[in-house]
């Protein structure tokens, strides 16, 4: 029995590993990640019986790393734990039938306790599958694993192809007919997505199941999609197919406010997998107008779509000019009336995304603003990566950059709010190398223009401010505490001890001892 420990902050992992006593439970391994993505790696090198994970870890959440494990057929017994006691996460982590949830911190004696109970339930399912030839022999894994090796085009040739059905156990004929299906779920919300996905997936196999027809295997795309993959037996029949997509979608919507596509190849022999596979994906790549559409491939016909953006020099006034709400709505409409009239598609609003971060770069750096800086977190970085998959996609991305941009320029014509957190940042990182390209950094700004802003609004240079408040700081430590002089010296951001005694002398006329001896020099 092995279990897997998830958590951002080693100091938890340290904590549960020197509490518990896993001998006891019958655990021969602990496994430590403190990152979703470090834990897939072990999951997929290891044999994990249990797993503890945090919820709220930097970039992959712990609902996320479980949705992960259920989308790849492991059966791993899951217990969530949370510093928040978030109603969400709760129903979140039972909807997706994690095991347990608890709050930080836990007393290790409840954990041990609830260890025990997780061991006993992975033992149920040792037993279940030891009694099951389907699970004995790994039929699902195995079909997935078979299926991903065509999709991905490891595996094409008719010889290859054989051989890997050999490997997994597999039989397949040269005449057997497949229908491959791409299933791309639209305008997912951040904090939703993963339970979302698991309902959804419910969902389709319900209703595929009431019409008979069970997927050979769901095997997982880039960008939340999924690729299914159907036999086509004798009473196979398209338009059924087809009706179940639109019932299945209409409930997605109906349910969980999400819109789905499906994009479709019926008839592909083993040996033409890999290439329906790339021409589903490049209609449904083009395709950004479409909700709750299924398509095949001689139903979707990709157009030239000529892009031209005569306005965009007026957009740039309205940006300059502050107003930010009108020129959302007027992107917002464009799109729109591109789309109204079919001439819509992805390379379309590519070019647009283009052109846009062209015009927000121009009309930054007029203001002396980086928009390389302002549009660096996360958050930029998934809109952006998700603005060519739909309209709505699109959509949101425009509106981010623009009152993004919009609300810093606002921000910055007040040098008073600049210099102020400007002043900030260096009275909390004394201790550190602070250099006038850092301080630029926080607030976005050209160096230059922010030193002369500083010194305009303060009548100081930024060297000189920060040289004083350094000073001060150690004045104040020579009185207040009993701190070795050269550790004050590193606390106030000097290296160099002999630098720090010059500087505090050239400020105070005495060194930094003889103000400790003499406090009437304050």
């Amino acid at each position: 029995m092995n279990v897997l420990l998830v958590d951002d902050e080693m100091d938890v992992l340290e904590g549960i590993t020197d509490a518990l006593d896993f001998d006891s439970l019958g655990i021969e391994s602990v496994y430590l990640a403190q990152s979703a993505a470090h834990a897939r790696e072990i999951l997929l090198s290891r044999n994990v019986d249990i797993m503890v994970t945090d919820i709220e870890m930097p970039g992959e959440s712990g609902l996320d790393l479980l949705q992960w494990v259920r989308d790849s057929g492991l059966d791993t017994v899951t217990l969530f734990c949370t510093s928040y006691a978030n109603f969400n996460y709760a129903q979140k982590a039972l909807e997706m039938h994690s095991f347990d949830y608890f709050l930080k911190p836990i007393a290790y004696s409840a954990l041990q306790e609830r260890l025990a109970a997780a061991v006993k339930e992975a033992e149920r399912i040792h037993s279940l599958k030891s009694h099951s030839r389907y699970w004995q022999n790994g039929l699902p894994d195995n079909k997935k694993l078979f299926w991903a090796s065509l999709i991905t085009g490891e595996v094409r040739s008719e010889k290859d192809i054989l051989r890997e059905e050999e490997k997994r156990g597999l039989s397949y004929s040269s005449e057997d007919r497949f229908l491959l299906c791409l299933f791309v779920p639209l305008h997912e919300e951040e904090d939703t997505a993963a339970w979302k996905r698991y309902a959804s997936k419910n969902i389709r196999e319900e209703i595929f199941a009431s019409g008979n027809l069970l997927p050979e295997a769901s095997v997982p795309v880039e960008g939340n999609r999924w690729c299914l993959i159907f036999q086509q037996h004798l009473d196979f029949s398209e338009e059924v197919f087809r009706s179940l997509f639109m019932e299945f979608s209409s409930q997605v919507t109906k349910c969980l406010s999400s819109w789905i596509n499906c994009y479709y190849q019926a008839d592909c022999p083993l040996t033409e997998i890999r290439g329906s596979f790339l021409d589903v994906e490049d209609i449904s790549s083009d395709d950004v107008t479409s909700f709750n559409k299924i398509y095949t491939l001689k139903d979707y016909q990709k157009k030239d779509i000529p892009y031209f953006l005569p306005q965009i020099r007026e957009w740039e006034l309205l940006l300059l000019s502050g107003k930010a709400d009108d020129l959302v709505a007027e992107t917002h409409a464009h799109l729109d009336r591109q789309a109204a009239r079919g001439e819509l598609n992805m390379p379309y609003i590519k070019a647009m995304r283009i052109d846009m971060m062209q015009m927000i770069h121009t009309v930054l750096k007029q203001r002396q603003i980086s928009a390389y800086d302002l549009f660096s977190d996360e958050r930029f970085d998934r809109l952006r990566e998700r603005s060519l998959l739909s309209l709505l996609d699109m959509k949101r991305y425009l509106e981010y950059i623009v009152r993004t941009a919009s609300d810093y320029m606002n921000f910055t014509s007040e040098s008073q709010s600049v210099v102020g957190r400007v002043k900030e940042y260096i009275n909390s990182h004394l201790s550190e190398e602070i250099t006038r390209n850092s301080m630029a950094k926080i607030v976005y700004l050209n160096s230059d223009y922010l030193a002369r802003l500083f010194k305009k609004e303060t009548g100081q240079s930024l060297g000189a401010y920060l040289q004083d408040r350094r000073i001060h700081e150690a004045k104040k430590l020579l009185v207040q505490t009993n701190i070795q002089v050269n550790e004050i010296a590193q606390r106030v951001g000097y290296d160099n001890f002999s630098y720090f005694s010059h500087t505090f002398r050239e400020k105070t006329g005495v060194t930094p001892n003889e103000y400790r001896k003499n406090k009437n020099c304050l």
